[in-house]
């Protein structure tokens, strides 16, 4: 081989659940840990709501966009320490490419970003969000977790999808180190 490389490859550890209720097992609507929101308010029409199954712990989120960048989500605020790494995750059924997950941050830091969009298949997806907390060294930071709708068009559609499982825990261990023995 003309470039021979070693990699040493510890798995990582996950933490313990760091989130409230993601697996929806108590009405998440306004209560026991999440909050709905939408976003901007003169934007979003009657259509966009969320509700839950108490069936099959599913919560289903919808947007009615009523001009651009209209935003539906339920969140959930939790604490992260600085310079960790977490992973947020939730399956999402979809057949709109309008959902995903989001994590933010205030200042310092910001938006961290967003996990890639439903692809729109009518089928369960694993979306997951890998994010090292920022702010201030040594300090912990808030974090609001979004299960969201992005509607970034203008008219009046309206687009659902659904969410379960959702979760947020720190990545721990020696994710991979790589030498090269050239």
């Amino acid at each position: 081989d003309e470039y021979p490389v070693i990699y040493d490859q510890v798995n990582p550890t996950l933490s313990s659940e760091l989130s409230t209720n993601g697996d929806f097992l108590l009405n998440p609507i306004n209560a026991n840990g999440w909050f709905e929101s939408f976003y901007p308010g003169g934007d979003v029409l009657a259509g966009s709501t969320w509700s839950w199954d108490s069936s099959t712990y599913i919560v289903t989120g919808g947007i009615q966009q009523g001009g651009s960048n209209s935003e539906s989500q339920l969140q959930q605020t939790v604490t992260a320490t600085v310079g960790k790494t977490y992973r947020f995750q939730a399956y999402v059924k979809s057949t709109n490419n309008k959902a995903r997950l989001h994590a933010y941050t205030g200042s310092p830091g910001g938006s961290y970003p967003g996990s890639s969009y439903h692809s729109g298949s009518g089928n369960w997806e694993l979306l997951s969000i890998y994010f090292v907390a920022t702010g201030n060294a040594g300090s912990t930071t808030t974090v609001t977790l979004r299960l969201q709708l992005n509607a970034s068009t203008s008219g009046t559609e309206t687009y659902n999808a659904e969410f379960k499982n959702a979760t947020f825990k720190e990545v721990g261990g020696n994710p991979a180190t790589m030498t090269n023995m050239v």
